[in-house]
């Protein structure tokens, strides 16, 4: 539940963060803009929530609160961020879209698995597919000449893993693409953890020796004071009589 509270209060904050920092304003007929009154909110700022995306990468640049990972700029003013997190770290960004192409990130962990630093991975659900150029979270990926995975057929809806490659001025291009529907949700994983299912609710304490102690049928009942030497003892066939 905690997890959940998370999201849905790093959502609000990126709301109020776009809102800031965008002039909302309104397209006249001859190509001028007038403002909106009271900066009126437009549904280009809302966060759309099915299309998860994850950033696998090193970190080339960081300026202000815009962070670029795998030639993604994404903002990371609402984000939590993991100490240690800099330029030229390997980085896992968990992040959502929003619609106009920004990316939001909700939370930057480091990724320090030591793999090629000149590769890095976008994960997400397809949105659009032409036949060449495939459209995650409102960014578009060109895939001619990528391999494709065990045959992985692009369909909208369906989860990629898009594995990226920096060639010659940093420019980043498709190398691979491989379908993997089994991690949609992603960000549910942290919900299914052992704190759900863990030894709290099966553990020792409901079956455990407090039910079926010695507490219950323990020597308390048919111990020595029932049927003790005080019913039975000297006292009643005693010299008295």
């Amino acid at each position: 539940m905690f997890k959940k509270s998370f999201v849905f209060a790093a959502l609000t904050l990126i709301t109020l963060f776009v809102f800031t920092l965008s002039a909302v304003s309104i397209t006249n007929a001859d190509g001028t803009e007038t403002p909106t009154p009271g900066g009126t909110p437009t549904a280009s700022v809302t966060p759309t929530i099915p299309n998860q995306i994850k950033v696998e990468g090193v970190v080339t640049s960081i300026t202000g609160t815009i962070m670029t990972v795998a030639g993604q700029q994404i903002e990371t003013a609402a984000a939590t961020i993991e100490r240690g997190v800099a330029v030229g770290r390997e980085v896992d960004v968990y992040l959502i879209p929003v619609t106009g192409g920004a990316w939001f990130a909700l939370r930057v962990e480091l990724d320090d698995d030591e793999d090629d630093l000149n590769e890095a991975e976008i994960e997400g659900i397809v949105q659009a597919y032409d036949g060449r150029y495939v459209t995650i979270g409102g960014r578009v990926f060109d895939t001619q000449g990528a391999r494709f995975d065990d045959d992985t057929v692009i369909v909208v809806g369906a989860y990629l893993e898009v594995k990226l490659v920096s060639g010659t001025g940093g420019v980043w291009t498709v190398r691979e693409v491989e379908r993997d529907d089994d991690e949609v949700g992603f960000f549910d994983d942290d919900d299914d953890s052992g704190d759900d299912d863990s030894g709290d609710d099966d553990s020792g304490d409901d079956d455990s020796s407090d039910d079926d102690s010695g507490g219950d049928d323990s020597g308390d009942d048919d111990s020595g004071d029932d049927d003790s030497g005080d019913d039975d003892s000297g006292d009643d066939d005693s010299g008295d009589d």
